[in-house]
């Protein structure tokens, strides 16, 4: 890349060099170089958009979660999300401005307003504008898409009403951040990320696996990194308040915090034991895709359907004690995510044939819960134990009518 872009890019040039990208590629162990490339350039092209929009435009969605999150944890992302309280008009000079600075200093791009074709027929029924940001890649990215550049989604949103923060030194794979991003705090990414698991009214629809499944990898680790009661104590707080807006952006059915807390509960253990009712130990392919090119190597290796499932039931036990705080204030049933981790201690610490007839006695116990499920295909104990937990303790209403 000339010398000449460090004027116009916030950040190094050789940071988008093939030489960079493939050395950190390596070192991340990320297997598809074009993803490296494609997230790096999305914090560019959003610094690039934030130094006109100023205050008028605030990060969320993937891009947001990554930077709460240790580099170890941290995912590749390939679109961007933002708020905004600017008037179309004003994005497309926005848009139009990068693009012509860009050209100037022999950066080659090209943009388009994408519109769905549903939205062509039925209208808007999200207040949203979306962009296409088209560059030359040192890497091909998806050249069979009709439009493989980086997707940018603008939310139109009251931005008094969010929650938002500097994100100071921030760093992601690849990439130490050369501007300070103007982001939704952690807790709101959470609480707007617990939001799109409600599959059977706010969120994602079920057909959506890859989205479902990049937000419960997301949210696993998020709050994992902020698994304080402080932390736990504000989520309670700003998933009612999430949820209000979501329902106010999308004209939808209100439904009460606890209808909308019922469905994600839904959505995960669906998600948890959908292997165990189809008795196949095989992801669906188009999660096996999302690990191979957004992932680093480790969690590609590791995340099985065994962990994919334990990750959930993980988010179900800590989302259902949230339930109960909302109720009572009372947290004690998040105790429940230790209990199942000393349980699964004790048994690491058995000697072989006694971690045979745990495991034994154990499946006996969750199959006697919830004889809908064959655990032949499994021998994950601690996937079992969060089960057992969850079906001893927390059996909400949708499984006790099972």
């Amino acid at each position: 890349m000339n010398r000449k872009h460090r004027s116009i890019l916030f950040h190094p040039s050789s940071t988008f060099t093939s030489r960079h990208i493939k050395n950190a590629s390596k070192i991340l162990g990320l297997s598809y170089k074009e993803s490296l490339e494609t997230h790096i350039w999305v914090y560019e092209l959003h610094s690039q958009i934030q130094k006109r929009a100023g205050n008028g435009c605030v990060l969320k969605g993937g891009a947001s979660a990554q930077l709460y999150l240790p580099i170890d944890y941290q995912r590749c992302t390939a679109d961007l999300d933002c708020a905004t309280d600017l008037s179309p008009k004003e994005l497309h000079k926005i848009m139009y401005s990068i693009k012509d600075d860009f050209y100037k200093n022999n950066i080659h791009c090209s943009y388009i307003e994408y519109i769905p074709r549903s939205v062509k027929v039925h209208g808007r029924t999200i207040p949203m504008m979306t962009f296409i940001f088209d560059l030359s890649f040192q890497f091909n990215k998806k050249k069979w898409l009709r439009h493989p550049g980086i997707k940018i989604d603008f939310l139109f949103l009251d931005l008094k009403k969010i929650h938002k923060t500097e994100v100071l030194y921030g760093e992601t794979l690849g990439l130490n951040l050369s501007y300070t991003p103007i982001a939704i705090d952690k807790y709101s990414t959470i609480s707007d990320k617990l939001i799109t698991l409600a599959s059977k009214s706010l969120g994602l629809q079920r057909n959506k696996l890859e989205g479902i499944y990049k937000n419960i990898y997301d949210l696993y680790w998020l709050i994992n990194t902020y698994n304080d009661l402080e932390s736990f104590k504000v989520i309670s707080q700003r998933i009612t308040e999430s949820l209000a807006m979501e329902i106010e952006m999308k004209n939808g059915t209100p439904i009460t915090i606890d209808e909308l807390l019922e469905d994600i509960l839904c959505t995960l253990y669906d998600t948890a034991t959908v292997s165990l009712l189809q008795s196949s130990s095989e992801l669906p392919f188009s999660i096996i895709e999302f690990k191979e090119v957004y992932l680093q190597k480790e969690f590609r290796d590791s995340l099985n359907t065994d962990m994919w499932s334990a990750m959930c039931l993980y988010l179900y036990i800590w989302i259902f004690s949230l339930k109960i705080y909302l109720y009572n204030k009372n947290y004690s049933s998040l105790e429940g995510l230790n209990t199942v981790i000393d349980k699964y201690d004790y048994y690491l610490s058995l000697v072989k044939k006694e971690r045979r007839m745990f495991k034994r006695e154990l499946k006996e116990n969750v199959i006697s819960k919830d004889p809908l499920l064959n655990l032949e295909g499994t021998g994950n104990v601690l996937r079992l134990l969060y089960l057992d937990h969850i079906l001893s303790n927390m059996k909400p209403s949708f499984l006790k009518n099972k």
